[in-house]
């Protein structure tokens, strides 16, 4: 008798034990989505709060051979910005830290960020400030383009 409650009890606590870990999982997974829009909404707040910088901005996403260095300096420690938040949601992604929909969504919204030819010009010059396998999913997944190619000869 003492041996099947004794074993009831190991199946009870592994079973309390799993209902634990399945809860931190989820505060975990919410902690995770948190700490990325706290670090994705700073730079939407560079442009809502200053109108001037939003300005410097989409003439740094369309032409960003054409901006003085001072602007080119404003976006390209921008893009840094934006892109740690990218870099988040991939490692996140990849632990499995964040909802899928969640992580498709800002893979989503990245990718059409990087559009931009002003990304392709900061990916050139800063990219050694990410590490791998970061870098690489960037050079694979969006590979630069014949414009981004003419313009960086421009330098």
């Amino acid at each position: 008798m003492a041996e099947i409650v004794g074993a009831a009890a190991v199946v009870a606590s592994v079973a309390y034990l799993g209902l634990q870990i399945n809860s931190n999982n989820k505060l975990l997974e919410a902690q995770a989505y948190f700490n990325f829009l706290s670090i994705g909404h700073q730079a939407t707040e560079m442009i809502i709060t200053d109108p001037e910088f939003a300005e410097v901005k989409l003439r740094c996403d369309a032409t960003p051979y054409d901006v003085t260095p001072a602007e080119w300096e404003r976006c390209g420690l921008f893009y840094f910005t934006e892109m740690n938040s990218f870099e988040y949601v991939y490692y996140q992604q990849g632990l499995a830290a964040l909802p899928q929909g969640f992580a498709d969504g800002a893979f989503g919204y990245y990718k059409g960020m990087l559009a931009a030819p002003g990304y392709h010009r900061f990916w050139k010059e800063y990219q050694d400030g990410y590490g791998e396998p970061f870098r690489s999913y960037l050079k694979a997944s969006f590979p630069p383009t014949d414009e981004t190619d003419a313009e960086g000869a421009r330098e």
